[in-house]
């Protein structure tokens, strides 16, 4: 039982010092090693909640080369869905008329006519890169670093656990927002929650981040239309 009490300790020692440490890092630190042991892994699942022209919640699973997304788009009294798959080398999106339209930017026509059908974008498409974006482990990582201007350390209690994290001021979609991206104060320093605002400009956003190298299953559906043969439609 002693052997066993030291071990024990020694574990709570380890913890109190890891916090210590995270706490005592300059911002640039804390974010190298946020990062480092994010990158240690190879995989992720994520909640997007947005508020901003559209209010969107998307739900996401990323690996390191596929991943998929349910994304609920609302505006004003319309709901509509997507899903996204990507498999090496090619994005699938499969939307309603209303999502496909208002969203994503098709034409009437074509939104109405591929309406619940799957669409393939090649890697090759300068389509793929947008609907892509956040789907594979890299580029999820990618959006998620904290790169902008003003980088700061922060500290606090948040959903009831002691966190730092790291600040900084950025263009999204245009807009200056403020990132500040979160780890628990305790243990490896994953993400696990990034919060932007853009204050007074309409847009919010919370991205809770977790399931780290948990399986990622994506196919590539069958019997999809090539992006080239919907937009000459």
């Amino acid at each position: 039982m002693r052997r066993l009490g030291a071990f024990l300790f020694a574990l709570a020692l380890a913890a109190t010092v890891a916090a210590v440490a995270l706490a005592a890092q300059t911002p640039r630190q804390l974010r190298t090693s946020i990062f480092a042991a994010a990158r240690a892994r190879h995989s992720v699942h994520y909640v997007v909640l947005t508020i901003a022209a559209f209010r969107t919640r998307i739900v996401g699973d990323a690996s390191g080369d596929r991943g998929s997304q349910v994304i609920t788009i609302v505006q004003g009294p319309n709901v509509g869905h997507l899903t996204v798959r990507v498999v090496p080398h090619t994005a699938y999106l499969r939307g309603d008329a209303f999502t496909l339209h208002a969203y994503l930017g098709f034409t009437t026509s074509q939104a109405t006519r591929y309406h619940g059908s799957w669409i393939s974008i090649p890697s090759t498409h300068p389509a793929y890169a947008s609907i892509a974006e956040d789907a594979t482990f890299g580029s999820f990582l990618s959006d998620l670093y904290p790169k902008g201007t003003g980088l700061i350390g922060v500290r606090g209690i948040l959903d009831g656990d002691k966190v730092v994290g790291v600040r900084v001021s950025r263009l999204r979609g245009g807009l200056h927002v403020v990132s500040t991206l979160y780890t628990h104060a305790h243990g490896t320093p994953l993400p696990f929650k990034e919060l932007e605002f853009a204050p007074g400009r309409g847009y919010s956003s919370w991205n809770t981040i977790s399931r780290w190298n948990e399986p990622v299953h994506v196919q590539a559906p069958a019997h999809a239309v090539p992006i080239v043969t919907v937009l000459s439609g």
